[in-house]
């Protein structure tokens, strides 16, 4: 089945995703293990979803109904921080100006949002080194 998500905050993966059709921000779905790929959950472990507790309500409502989500398919939730975790593979999601994590990224120049600064429902999917400190 497939769904589509109209998202209007900004989503970052660390570590690693496989991202096919950057500038159209089309995903690929797949349960093949790649190098490339960015693992949401295995027999093993699963990713972290991070949010700014000061962001809009939007943002931390959508973090959970995307980890609840991911639990209905996989038997596995994805916790949802307020902060980013030591280890693991985390996606980063919040508003630019309203997002400390976000924000952070934008300063030390490791996210470039001018293509979507002051625009409705848009994102950027970017892959930020092996961690986010």
């Amino acid at each position: 089945m497939q769904r589509k998500y109209f998202i209007s905050y900004l989503i970052l993966f660390s570590f690693s995703v496989s991202v096919f059709g950057q500038e159209r921000n089309v995903l690929e779905i797949s349960e093949n293990v790649s190098p490339a790929a960015f693992t949401l959950f295995n027999s093993a472990a699963v990713a972290s979803v991070c949010i700014d507790s000061n962001d809009a309500k939007v943002v931390s409502i959508a973090a959970n109904a995307f980890a609840n989500d991911v639990q209905l398919i996989s038997g596995k939730k994805l916790p949802v921080f307020h902060t980013t975790p030591a280890t693991g593979f985390s996606i980063i999601a919040g508003t630019i100006g309203q997002s400390k994590l976000i924000d952070d990224l934008i300063a030390t120049k490791q996210l470039d949002v001018n293509l979507i600064k002051n625009k409705w429902e848009s994102f950027i999917i970017k892959v930020v080194g092996k961690k986010y400190y």
